[in-house]
């Protein structure tokens, strides 16, 4: 293989392997139900980060200049070293940035798909609200008329039911 080829190899097998690597799930390590609570909370900030900041920063990586010669950064492959150009280390930060993209994007979707499951359910639409806008629940048990007793027991009750579809039976372990 020539230097080109070999390029082109690693171009291509980072393209693919990255946003695999990213995508999987790792195991339980926590309790469900914190687990669950830690991707409710995180739940604005995905939406932020795919909306606004991934695509932000892809474009200002493609409008930046390229023009540094590092020495310093060599990929080895089998058969030899091969020097990454300025723009195929770029392309590679850009293909970074697109992962992280793609990670959001799949936490979204995967967060969307057990949501949903939840929506119709009596008294658990209002109360995403609670993550989602980081209210207390005494600001909930307010803003719906209710006691923050009421409210409590709703929010465990949303997260226990959310836990098991998230993450089915493994969240009873926790």
């Amino acid at each position: 293989m020539n230097d080109k080829e070999v390029r082109e190899l690693i171009i291509e097998t980072v393209r693919q392997t990255v946003p695999l690597v990213l995508a999987q799930r790792q195991p339980l390590r926590m309790s469900g139900y914190k687990a669950t609570e830690q991707r409710l909370y995180a739940y604005p900030v995905l939406v932020d980060n795919v909306l606004n900041r991934w695509p932000a920063d892809i474009e200002d990586l493609r409008r930046e200049k390229v023009t540094e010669t590092s020495k310093s950064i060599v990929r080895w492959s089998e058969q030899a070293g091969v020097k990454l150009t300025p723009e195929e280390r770029q392309e590679g930060r850009i293909l970074a940035v697109q992962a992280k993209l793609e990670r959001d994007r799949q936490e979204l979707a995967f967060m969307d798909r057990a949501l949903s499951t939840i929506k119709m359910e009596a008294g658990y639409p209002w109360l995403v609200e609670f993550y989602f806008e980081r209210m207390s629940i005494e600001e909930i048990a307010e803003k719906h008329d209710t006691t923050w007793q009421v409210v409590a027991k709703a929010k465990a009750s949303l997260v226990r039911v959310l836990a098991l579809r998230l993450y089915g039976a493994e969240a009873l372990d926790g």
